[in-house]
């Protein structure tokens, strides 16, 4: 009985991917006109054949993730600089702790 239990972070950063030969694999994709676009959009985006039904390309999905959080880093911060909460209840909260001056 083989036992496969695939390959670990470290074991697929050793690999030299120059020395392997997806000629084969690569050939069926374009055989069954898989091969996607050499482009975002077909890399990422509606272009793919898995989940392709109206994706965002990957720059998009990042963007639209990272819309307000320079907004909600800026409000951490003022509220870590002049917070209005009551340090002398029990219990504390964490923030009471790190805002020392």
């Amino acid at each position: 009985m083989s036992q496969c239990s695939g390959l670990t972070q470290q074991k697929l950063q050793n690999l030299d991917f120059s020395q392997i030969d997806l000629s084969e694999w690569t050939a069926t994709l374009i055989e069954n006109d898989m091969l996607p676009e050499n482009s975002e959009e077909g890399l990422t985006a509606s272009g793919r054949q898995d989940n392709s039904e109206s994706r965002h390309t990957a720059t998009d999905r990042t963007q639209e993730q990272a819309d307000g959080i320079s907004d909600m880093v800026d409000d951490r911060t003022e509220a870590l600089e002049n917070p209005n909460l009551d340090c002398s209840t029990s219990p504390r909260p964490p923030v009471c702790d790190y805002n020392q001056k």
